[in-house]
């Protein structure tokens, strides 16, 4: 069975704290809607990386072809 210990504390006190309490919490609430919207951008800037990448790669495909050509040309 859990002990359990009681205490009086002054009420300014206890309002110190109770503000404290509030304020790390509102903290934590910010920092994790922080962390929300950075996974966003992360999964943004993640899927922008992988369009250029494609776009390079067709570039390349794109750059061997027109390379080919002008090849069989001369």
């Amino acid at each position: 069975m859990p002990k359990t210990l009681t205490f009086e504390i002054p009420a300014d006190e206890a309002a110190e704290i109770e503000a404290t309490l509030v304020g790390l919490t509102e903290e934590m609430r910010l920092a994790n809607e922080r962390m929300g919207q950075e996974q966003l951008e992360i999964e943004r800037l993640k899927h922008e990386t992988w369009r250029i990448g494609e776009e390079t790669r067709q570039i390349g495909e794109q750059t061997r072809q027109v390379l080919a050509q002008l090849e069989a040309t001369f």
